[in-house]
């Protein structure tokens, strides 16, 4: 399983992922 650290890495990622997508889209 992946560690805690790793996770948050993704968690991360994805929300800066959302929050780009979404200055996009406005």
């Amino acid at each position: 399983m992946a560690s805690s650290e790793e996770g948050n890495f993704f968690e991360h990622l994805f929300q800066n992922s959302c929050s780009i997508g979404l200055n996009r889209i406005y």
